[in-house]
């Protein structure tokens, strides 16, 4: 989950894994940026609070809850505080396959899950961790596969009772449209993030008005226009940190900021260090 995430993204599955688990550290993967998949997502909280922002609609993330995120909706994940960075699972994350989900539960790209319910059923939230617990193990066993299988039936049905609506709902048909809209401007985004781009010239590129750009883009992603592209920079920057040894300079104008000194501010307002700080914090571990 810490790879950028910003565009229609594709998974592989072996026959015997019909999901993928991610037991997550919030504060080692950092922001989520947008993306979309065919995949159904499903995120427990363990502890710590984020927003997610799911075709324009803000759940914020909280112990305790389950935030489903259907097939082919945009979305993305913004912390709200900063949690500890001590290693500790923050939640559990589970992508199941569109193949397991077409096998067993054929309406379901006719289901849209609502996420009304801000703490899990007991029943819910103990089928997520035997799944957590699964994906820990080492060493699985043809039967362990069949054990997988059926608590991911069970996940779909839990997460069924806990509230769901049909596609055809009048609401969730305009969330789409406008969250399919927003997907080619950001796939735009993750192309040209390292040029000088604008809100303006992005609104003219794909013929909004500028002013109705801007109310769309905050209300379906959370963010401004400007406040989302900075945070895709840092991300893309993020990783350059971690993984060369590049300059603070040649980072910054490698990933679009006009200087270091815009760079090394944003990054510390988003990260909570600079980044040659946080280079050597991460590094020393």
């Amino acid at each position: 989950m810490a790879r950028q995430l910003t565009r229609y993204q594709i998974f592989e599955y072996s026959d015997q894994d019909p999901c993928i688990i991610y037991n997550m550290n919030i504060a080692a993967e950092g922001i989520v940026s947008s993306h979309w998949h065919k995949e159904l997502e499903i995120v427990y909280y363990l502890r710590g609070k984020t927003l997610h922002y799911i075709d324009g609609k803000c759940i914020q993330g909280i112990p305790g809850r389950v935030i489903v995120t259907n097939c082919e909706c945009v979305h993305n994940i913004l912390p709200e505080e900063r949690p500890l960075d001590d290693g500790l699972m923050d939640c559990v994350v589970i992508l199941i396959s569109e193949a397991f989900l077409k096998r067993y539960f054929p309406e379901y790209k006719r289901i849209y899950f609502t996420n009304e319910k801000t703490q899990a059923a007991p029943a819910l939230a103990d089928t997520i961790m035997k799944i957590s617990d699964y994906q820990k193990s080492a060493g699985h066993e043809p039967q362990d596969y069949l054990y997988l299988n059926g608590l991911l039936l069970h996940l779909v049905y839990y997460l069924y009772n806990e509230g769901a609506k049909m596609q055809d709902d009048a609401s969730v048909i305009k969330a789409h449209k406008s969250a399919d809209r927003l997907k080619e401007v950001l796939t735009y985004i993750a192309d040209h993030y390292a040029e000088p781009i604008s809100q303006k010239e992005i609104a003219e590129t794909f013929f909004f008005d500028s002013s109705h750009f801007s109310r769309l883009f905050k209300q379906c992603m959370g963010i401004t226009f400007t406040d989302y592209l900075v945070r895709f920079r840092v991300n893309h920057a993020k990783k350059d940190l971690l993984e060369t040894n590049d300059s603070i300079t040649d980072i910054a104008l490698s990933n679009g900021f006009s200087d270091n000194r815009s760079f090394i501010n944003s990054f510390k307002k988003i990260y909570g260090k600079p980044p040659l700080q946080y280079r050597k914090s991460i590094m020393s571990k």
